[in-house]
């Protein structure tokens, strides 16, 4: 199974990281506000049940889908080794 790392878990990579754990990807959940990853799994187990009851989970039951996203604190390990970097934060010059 691929590895794959989701940076920023604001509203877009928390969509970001649904649709890959979905798709049944390992993922490493990282943000620089290091309360964000818990805030954003919070969030994705509180759409889980709607998602499920419309079959948009891909078969997954909600706890394998949860069970595929990893809260990381250090940006070197959650990029470390992944097959792919999905980026999501915010645009500051």
């Amino acid at each position: 199974m691929a590895r794959i790392a989701v940076v920023g878990s604001g509203f877009v990579g928390r969509a970001w990281a649904i649709a890959f754990a979905r798709g049944g990807l390992d993922e490493a959940l990282w943000d620089e506000d290091k309360a964000a990853p818990a805030r954003a799994i919070d969030f994705v187990r509180s759409v889980l049940p709607d998602l499920e009851r419309g079959d948009l989970l891909q078969g997954r039951k909600p706890t394998e889908i949860l069970s595929l996203i990893h809260p990381e604190a250090d940006l070197a390990a959650a990029v470390a080794g992944v097959a792919h970097v999905q980026e999501n934060v915010p645009e500051r010059l």
